[in-house]
């Protein structure tokens, strides 16, 4: 019986002792896991904290870009607009040399005019002289009309530009010999900016019935 019992006890003791080994093996185990998932925690922090970073400096690369490039848009755009200033600066400069020299072809419609009528020229360039006017004087010498700036020109098939009569007013009303104007010879000179360009002479007479 005792033996029997003892041999029972040493079962049981051993059993006990395999599983605290199991037990002892499974808790290492553990622990081994959990400072695989410590260190792994760690890198992803590491790798968060470089991505943060790196975040930050592309942060500030793209406010630097956007700075430079907001200044460079702004100085292409003050660029194209001197340079279109200057272009249209020497473009009239060209014409006012031109209409020195070649001064352009304008001319009353007809060398004598009758109180009733309406004044036009004709008015003939290689270029279109936009901003350009037509001044009038009686013969006392009054200045009676100053055209509005021809600003449309019609360019012909066969190369010159051309004023159309129905453009040629003052203040958008056409340049009528009224009854009380007097009579005699007028003058008249076409101006492009500061330059007389060319002028003349026409009769105004009465109206014969």
């Amino acid at each position: 019986m005792i033996i029997v019992v003892a041999a029972l006890g040493g079962l049981t003791i051993q059993s006990m002792q395999v599983k605290l080994s199991e037990r002892k093996f499974t808790i290492e185990a553990l622990e081994s896991s959990v400072g695989e998932l410590e260190a792994e925690i760690q890198s992803l922090t590491e790798a968060n904290e470089e991505y943060s970073r790196r975040c930050s400096e592309y942060e500030e690369l793209i406010r630097i870009y956007e700075e430079n490039f907001h200044a460079l848009e702004e100085e292409l755009i003050n660029s194209r607009a001197n340079a279109s200033v200057l272009e249209s600066r020497l473009h009239s400069i060209m014409l006012l040399v031109l209409t020195r020299t070649q001064p352009p072809q304008v001319l009353p419609r007809k060398p004598v005019f009758y109180i009733g009528e309406i004044l036009a020229f004709e008015i003939i360039y290689d270029f279109p002289l936009y901003d350009s006017s037509i001044m009038v004087w009686d013969p006392d010498g009054a200045l009676i009309w100053e055209a509005d700036p021809l600003f449309e020109w019609i360019q012909l098939p066969d190369g010159p530009w051309v004023v159309t009569f129905y453009n040629q007013v003052v203040d958008e009303e056409p340049m009528l010999f009224e009854e009380e104007m007097p009579v005699g010879n007028y003058t008249w000179s076409f101006i492009y900016g500061d330059v007389t360009c060319t002028g003349g002479e026409f009769s105004v007479l009465e109206y014969e019935s």
